[in-house]
Order: structure tokens, then sequence, then C-alpha cells
């Protein structure tokens, strides 16, 4: 079996798409904020564009990063879920469907080989930044290991329950 096929790779590679997306839409809310601390600057006094710039730009960057790491808390639990499973040779019952959606609007929108390899490089180091925050930030550790716990409980109910 060819290792892109294992599904902790296409998690992984879908979990790493989802933290470029995230980072990206982070970065364009922080260029429209300094874009509109510029026309208020126009507008308004150098004073005003200047308290204004903390609202536009740091305010809802920093609300939005923190909801991007939360979401990439969640997606880690179920990588961590999908490798605990492929370490004990289980086989997944719990499929999520955005793994496959993710995957399969990649491969529409990156046609080009050297197109492609640029984007998983970027969304890897894109990853790497997002757990090295991940990692200063204690509580999305500990959602991540909430959401792998409640994989696990679920699971273990629905063994239990086709075994009966």
């Amino acid at each position: 079996m060819e290792f892109k096929n294992f599904q902790s790779y296409r998690c992984f590679k879908s979990v790493c798409l989802w933290s470029l997306i995230l980072d990206l839409i982070v970065f364009l809310c922080f260029s429209i904020g300094y874009i509109l601390t510029f026309i208020v600057s126009f507008i308004k006094t150098p004073h005003f564009a200047q308290g204004f710039g903390w609202i536009a730009m740091v305010f809802p960057t920093i609300f939005l990063k923190l909801i991007s790491l939360l979401c990439l808390a969640v997606a880690n639990g179920y990588l961590a879920y999908i490798l605990f499973l492929e370490f004990w040779k289980k086989e997944q019952n719990l499929s999520l469907k955005i793994v496959d959606k993710t995957e399969v609007l990649s491969n529409k929108i990156i046609k080009n080989n050297i197109v492609g390899i640029i984007i998983t490089i970027l969304s890897m180091l894109s990853y790497a930044f997002n757990i090295f925050l991940s990692v200063i930030n204690f509580y999305t550790i500990f959602i991540g290991l909430i959401t792998f716990v409640i994989l696990l409980i679920i699971c273990k109910k629905n063994n239990k329950t086709e075994s009966v």
C-alpha cells in the first residue's frame, strides 16, 4: 500500500492545508485593518488613526488567530486519533467528511505539480508555526487531548453496540 493512501497522511495533509488557509485569512484581516488605518488617517487626525489602528488591526487579528488555533487544536485531536487507530491497526469507523472534501478541492485547484509542491511546503511551514504557537498556548493542546478522548469514547461505544 502506498504511503499517500494512508488515512493519517491524508488527514495530515488536510490539516496542513487548513492551517495555511487560516493563516492567509489572518493575514488578510491584518492587511484590511492596516489599509483602514491609512484611510482613517487621511480623514481624521493622526492621533485618532493611531488609536483606531489598534482597534482595526490588532484586536480582530488576535481574535481571529485565537479562533484559528482553536480550530487547529480540534483538527490535531482528530489527527492524533487517526494516528492512534493506525498504530493499533484498527479500522477507522469515524470518517471526517471535510478531509475528503479538502482533498478533492485541492486536487481540483492544484493541477500543476510544482505549484502543488510549493503549496505543500508552505502549508507544512504554516502548520509547524501554528504547532509552535499551540505549544506556547497550552489550552489548544488541552482541547486537542479532549477531542482525542471524546473520539476514543465514541469509538468504544460504537464497538460495544456493534458486538451486542
